[in-house]
């Protein structure tokens, strides 16, 4: 049995910059998915961190190299939430 957790819609492009995006899951036992859409950055590397906002545990993160290339790279992150281990506000971050 797989249970969905809810996850908000959110279309922004917020570049490399000092800037969390904050959103909260339903805060029950499972797994949610993010769809990244990513345009490369063509004069630096991009990471994308994702962390819980009660714990600062990361739970995921990847760098995107600098690319001429500026093909979207669309990506799906199945991430596990457990509560009262978890906070159900998670962040996500460009580094």
């Amino acid at each position: 049995m797989s249970t969905l957790l809810k996850f908000p819609q959110i279309s922004t492009n917020f570049g490399k910059i000092n800037k969390i995006l904050w959103f909260n899951v339903s805060d029950i036992d499972g797994s949610f998915s993010i769809n990244l859409h990513i345009t490369p950055s063509q004069s630096t590397d991009t990471t994308i961190s994702i962390f819980n906002s009660g714990n600062n545990r990361e739970v995921f993160n990847r760098m995107y190299k600098t690319s001429s290339n500026n093909s979207i790279i669309n990506e799906t992150i199945k991430i596990r939430h457990t509560p009262g281990l978890d906070s159900n506000i998670y962040g996500i971050k460009s580094i």
